[in-house]
């Protein structure tokens, strides 16, 4: 599988989306790896953790940088740059 990003601004919903996708993915025999998923949590404190393939992913810390179709980016200010990268 490729790269997939998600969004959300509440972080319940962003589990269940993420447990809804991989029992769509399970059905093509599919997952997706908990060690290979950068999770990012855009304010400066919270974030804790969520439950992929059955085990706990953290949060990033706030500010940190990850590499998104081969840049580094961080989830700041740079949304907007990101959504144009994956449009063109």
């Amino acid at each position: 599988m490729d790269d997939t990003y998600l969004w959300s601004h509440d972080a319940k919903h962003l589990q269940a989306t993420l447990t809804e996708l991989e029992k769509q993915l399970a059905k093509h025999g599919l997952v997706i790896n908990p060690k290979k998923t950068a999770i990012i949590y855009s304010n400066d404190t919270g974030g804790g953790h969520f439950m992929i393939g059955g085990k706990k992913v953290l949060c990033l810390p706030y500010g940190s940088i990850i590499t998104v179709l081969g840049s580094p980016l961080t989830f700041g200010e740079a949304v907007p740059a990101l959504v144009a990268e994956m449009q063109s």
